[in-house]
């Protein structure tokens, strides 16, 4: 597309999807909406940490700008992947087949247009959004392992998914969903999809903020039943009841009130006045 580099990238710029900019010798381009919106802010910068969440990276550029290479077709090619099937959830790095051609699902966040619906489907006009071209296939491939049982310790699947439980989901969280469990990514950006509705496991952009870990079945076993020893140290508040047996040692004071009965024996000391009335 015409000759030389692009216009150099300019933090803050208004750049819109499909705008094409130079940074550090490197050409990029700003993804489609909504990621776009990242491309004008700080921090996002192309070649940067978080550039990809805005920018795809096109190739290097010194005069002209250098195409990209053509898909490779191999005659002898490896069997095919399983063909593209629209009712399937794909994630990252999963290979399909269509039309001969492989196609492999992009890495997070472009991962999530895999599972956006026929607009997107490989070999379709908006494809380069979520799938990269791998290169041509011929006839079958021996099937991948059985899936990870990602069960607990217990063997039992971890809580399910929940509306109600939406506040609660953050980076590590595991949940189940038909049958499988899902983590929410470690990623601080892509974690926060996990606490919105619309990127619930098994939806159509659940890929955004979580990750497949394995299938699973049965439920969480029960927690321990409580000990039969009791507890070394007393409770920190006294009993609203008296024990129903007295102490093994006497009280240090009197009680407050006298008995109602006098004692047995006289005093051992006499009373320092006589008694107003003779006996």
């Amino acid at each position: 597309e015409g000759k030389g580099c692009p216009q150099a990238y300019a933090v803050g710029g208004d750049y819109s999807a499909g705008d094409k900019v130079e940074y550090k010798g490197r050409v990029y381009e700003c993804k489609q909406w909504p990621y776009s919106g990242f491309c004008g802010q700080a921090n996002y910068e192309p070649g940067t940490t978080y550039g990809n969440m805005g920018w795809n990276p096109l190739g290097w550029c010194d005069g002209t700008i250098k195409p990209t290479a053509a898909p490779t077709i191999d005659p002898n090619a490896p069997g095919c992947p399983p063909v593209y099937d629209p009712s399937v959830v794909y994630q990252s790095g999963m290979n399909v087949e269509k039309d001969s051609v492989v196609y492999k699902c992009r890495n997070y966040p472009e991962g999530g247009y895999c599972n956006a619906g026929p607009n997107f489907a490989p070999g379709s006009t908006n494809s380069a959004m979520g799938w990269i071209k791998v290169g041509s296939c011929d006839g079958t491939i021996a099937p991948t392992a059985s899936p990870v049982h990602a069960g607990t310790d217990s063997g039992g699947c971890n809580h399910p998914y929940r509306e109600s439980d939406l506040a609660t989901y953050k980076a590590g969280v595991r949940v189940e969903s038909n049958g499988f469990i899902f983590e929410c990514v470690s990623d601080i950006h892509a974690s926060k999809y996990c606490s919105q509705l619309a990127y619930a496991p098994g939806g159509i952009y659940w890929s955004m903020g979580w990750k497949k870990i394995g299938w699973c079945d049965g439920t969480l076993a029960p927690t321990k039943s409580p000990s039969a020893t009791p507890s070394l140290a007393p409770s920190a508040s006294p009993s609203a009841e008296p024990s129903l047996t007295p102490s093994s040692s006497p009280s240090l004071k009197p009680s407050a009130a006298p008995s109602d009965a006098p004692s047995l024996k006289p005093s051992a000391e006499p009373s320092l006045k006589p008694s107003a009335a003779p006996s």
